[in-house]
């Protein structure tokens, strides 16, 4: 016999549902909660602790599982998934989401620049040239909104800092405060 009795998927009812796999150990000797990158709930348990415990255990937890699937939810996808004619599918779309945040980041620095580009680039999602054209990826519309406006902030700023030193992460950092942890989530996602 197996030391780990996998048992079925339960779904625990209460506000919201939580559905968790059950693993039971022998030599186990506590009760623990793991969430695992993909949102599953894992509850292992000592072979012979009863059900009713488990449940009891999971309810008193429920604030900081529900905690941490909001949290896993808010991550973007690792990688966006996209499909041939989804850049003349998203393209204004992107347009939209880029202007408006031009439109707004832009009152507060005031930048001049000439031309806004969307294109569908493999591995930036923006980009400023030297002559202050402004480019950006049309996947710029399938991602959360946060990460637009720093995509845009972040290619405005080079307008007038054409590198990324100390002077241009003030001026990003102007508009916004998190840009170090909302850079830090955007890396994850691969385009």
């Amino acid at each position: 016999m197996s030391k780990i009795q996998k048992l079925t998927c339960y779904t625990f009812v209460m506000s919201p549902n939580i559905s968790y796999t059950l693993k039971r150990y022998k030599k186990s000797k506590s009760l623990k909660i793991k969430i695992r990158p993909d949102g599953e709930v894992v509850v292992t348990a000592p072979t012979r602790l009863p059900k009713s415990y488990i449940e009891t255990f999971i309810q008193e937890q429920s604030g900081w599982i529900t905690e941490k699937l909001n949290y896993l939810d808010s991550l973007p996808e690792p990688h966006i998934k996209t499909q041939k004619g989804d850049y003349k599918k998203y393209k204004e779309t992107a347009r939209v989401i880029v202007h408006k945040h031009i439109l707004n980041l832009n009152t507060h620095y005031g930048f001049a620049f000439k031309k806004v580009a969307i294109r569908d680039q493999k591995t930036r999602w923006g980009s400023c040239s030297s002559k202050k054209n402004l480019s950006f990826n049309y996947k710029i519309a399938l991602i959360p909104e946060k990460f637009a406006q720093y995509i845009v902030a972040h290619e405005l700023c080079h307008l007038k800092e054409m590198n990324h030193g100390p002077r241009f992460w003030k001026l990003v950092e102007e508009t916004i405060p998190e840009y170090q942890k909302i850079q830090n989530e955007l890396r994850k996602l691969r385009i």
